[in-house]
């Protein structure tokens, strides 16, 4: 992981000086028993508390140019200023980054769903219930609610007296942070990795369904970038078609072609996601910029 930088004093020529990023973890999927497009309901809503709070919200897994994945996770959660973490729906990815963020000793405020009970091991960590009905009088209050707490948590973070979670269970210090945190941002990606390669190994897909062992890798790379098509609006798949492909297998095989099958059966869901949809815009891009000239050419 790259030092810090001494920071500049704000300019005319450097608005963004000050700019300081508030990390999101959150499931991005539709996930059971929630309805479609809730957890797009509670992005919006948590940007609205953000921004109040005066943070530029994102997501750990948003990046401004082509990366790794996992290592854009693992920096942001490491780098971020504050993360605010929903664990309503317990999703094994949103935990994992919530781990890492605590182990790490930087402040977090977490969120939750007010009908699901918080796993009994961070019961102790104080968080803020939203209504799983999202209705409008409740949220305008849970979003004065977050902003005060990200205000409080992020301003406690940086007394010398803040004490985090981990503190509470004796003094620790996090291996590899410091002089060698290149080692330690290389140790997680081989973690998150590793971690994927025992997924694989359950023989399962995606869908949950028992893989043929006679099919190659490529096979089980293109199924699982179709079954996360299958889960995106029908303008996706249209906007497949006016980017010359054909069917959406085609652009199954092209993004394995760019990537890597290995690479791809390695992420989980909501990475892949964030995969296609960075694939999609540098696309959407590129063609945009063909027409254009074939256009000023005519």
């Amino acid at each position: 992981m790259a030092k810090k930088k001494p920071a500049q004093e704000p300019t005319a020529e450097t608005p963004e000086a000050d700019e300081r990023f508030c990390g999101i973890v959150m499931p991005i999927s539709d996930i059971i028993p929630y309805p479609p497009g809730h957890w797009a309901d509670v992005r919006g809503i948590l940007d609205a508390a953000i921004k109040k709070a005066g943070f530029t919200p994102k997501l750990v897994s948003e990046a401004e140019d082509a990366t790794i994945i996992q290592g854009t996770i693992i920096e942001n959660l490491y780098e971020n200023e504050i993360i605010v973490c929903d664990i309503s729906a317990q999703n094994a990815n949103v935990m994992l980054e919530l781990g890492i963020r605590l182990a790490v000793k930087k402040p977090v405020v977490i969120v939750n769903d007010k009908q699901i009970t918080p796993p009994f091991d961070i019961t102790t960590i104080k968080y803020c219930p939203y209504p799983s009905d999202l209705r409008h009088p409740t949220v305008a209050k849970f979003i004065d609610d977050l902003c005060k707490a990200i205000k409080n948590t992020y301003e406690a973070s940086q007394k010398p007296d803040y004490r985090t979670f981990m503190d509470y269970f004796g003094k620790m210090t996090v291996p590899g942070l410091g002089v060698e945190e290149v080692q330690w941002k290389e140790y997680m990606e081989t973690m998150f990795r590793d971690l994927g390669r025992k997924i694989d190994r359950t023989g399962h897909d995606a869908k949950g369904e028992s893989r043929n062992q006679e099919k190659g890798p490529s096979y089980r790379a293109v199924n699982k970038i179709n079954h996360i098509l299958d889960l995106m609006p029908e303008e996706t798949i249209q906007d497949l078609r006016k980017l010359t492909f054909t069917t959406p297998t085609s652009f199954c095989l092209h993004l394995v072609d760019r990537i890597g099958d290995r690479q791809i059966r390695e992420l989980n869901q909501e990475q892949l996601y964030s995969v296609i949809c960075q694939e999609l815009s540098r696309l959407r891009k590129r063609f945009s910029s063909s027409s254009s000239s074939s256009s000023s050419g005519v």
